[in-house]
């Protein structure tokens, strides 16, 4: 693929935008981003509790349960640099629109997942499913 070109115009660092910013507007920022990280982690660890129940009906065994519950960090972990490197390429808005709809899609697909009756073809879309979630 090669290398990422530069930016074609420079783009504030978050330290210089921070510091431009008044007292009431840092607070309402940091406010807004404590928000959405705490409703995001509620919504990955939502369906959590509910998997091993689940899976158990399904004679999942506990290594895949604990593999589909835990890639979510993993997505997230990986996702973070591209992620964060789209961000210079366009402003932070589009980013978090596909981010968002990536993360919808994946919910949607959730929804389907007891019509699959193949065991593997479960666990394979399980964990994908749940990696582009995080």
């Amino acid at each position: 693929l090669g290398p990422i070109p530069a930016p074609k115009q420079r783009i504030m660092g978050m330290s210089e935008s921070v510091h431009n910013l008044n007292r009431a507007q840092l607070i309402y920022t940091f406010t807004v981003v404590i928000v959405v990280v705490a409703v995001t982690f509620f919504l990955y660890s939502l369906p959590a509790p509910f998997l091993p129940s689940y899976h158990e009906q399904r004679n999942v065994t506990t290594l895949w349960d604990g593999v589909v519950i835990g890639i979510v960090p993993v997505g997230s972990a990986v996702a973070c640099i591209p992620v964060g490197q789209l961000t210079q390429y366009f402003n932070f808005k589009p980013v978090m629109i596909a981010s968002s709809i990536v993360l919808g899609a994946s919910y949607i697909l959730n929804s389907f997942f007891n019509r699959i009756t193949n065991n593997t073809v479960y666990i394979t879309v399980s964990i994908i499913c749940r990696a582009l979630s995080g």
